[in-house]
């Protein structure tokens, strides 16, 4: 009952502004696209097969929108700590992969397409 009482709700109060939850839903969406999952997926978490995609997009947020760890948390339901490890991973790999490392460039340059 106590875990309950620290958790606030995700009501209107809590939840992130209509454009900036637009400008999240486009970047994932975006990313799902590219890694032919769902949205649903992506921003859920329930598919295994879309954990890649996921923190991809999670890291774009992050690193296009300077969205903080507590509002994409919220967004893409899931801890702070678990944003984190997306953004510290995604970092990791595009510096020790040159290839995931055009194809990260190539989706953060799509972005600016999806959210003009």
């Amino acid at each position: 009952m106590e875990a309950a009482l620290r958790t606030p709700p995700k009501s209107a109060e809590t939840a992130l502004p209509a454009p900036v939850r637009d400008r999240l839903a486009r970047i994932a969406w975006l990313t799902a696209r590219a890694h032919g999952v769902r949205l649903d997926d992506v921003l859920e978490g329930r598919d295994p097969a879309a954990a890649p995609a996921r923190s991809i997009a999670i890291a774009l947020c992050h690193d296009l929108l300077k969205t903080e760890p507590r509002a994409l948390a919220r967004h893409f339901s899931t801890s702070e700590n678990a944003v984190l490890d997306a953004c510290r991973g995604t970092a990791e790999r595009a510096a020790q992969d040159r290839e995931f490392h055009t194809t990260l460039n190539f989706l953060k340059t799509s972005c600016g397409g999806v959210l003009r």
